[in-house]
């Protein structure tokens, strides 16, 4: 059979309530660490939290200038439109007015018909 160890006993021997220290001599080391890396988490935190604001007021300006963007883009279109019906018109008169111009053959046939013309007066006079 196995055999029965015999612990010895501890009574009278407890420790006095309160907590009597660390168990552990580096536990206070390490509970200031902790709070040092706490500090410096909460401060990142704000930071960010910060940083989010300032990122959250700049959206809101920017889906503002979205609208705006929306109006410009309508009106240059309505005045490109407008230009191009305005420089439409310019070049169709333009055209017109070339077109009412003599041309060469014009020019030669009439200067032909003055020439003929004088000289029929001349032989005549």
């Amino acid at each position: 059979m196995a055999e029965i160890l015999h612990l010895p006993s501890r009574v009278g021997r407890v420790p006095p309530s309160g907590g009597g220290g660390p168990e552990d001599p580096m536990l206070e080391q390490r509970v200031t660490d902790l709070e040092r890396g706490v500090q410096r988490l909460e401060a990142r935190f704000e930071a960010v939290t910060g940083a989010l604001q300032r990122i959250e007021v700049a959206l809101r300006d920017l889906s503002g200038l979205r609208g705006e963007m929306s109006t410009l883009k309508t009106d240059l279109r309505s005045d490109f439109a407008g230009l191009k019906t305005d420089l439409k018109t310019e070049i169709a008169e333009i055209k017109g007015k070339v077109s009412m111009l003599p041309t060469w053959w014009m020019l030669l046939v009439g200067m032909v018909a003055i020439l003929g013309t004088g000289a029929a007066i001349v032989r005549f006079l």
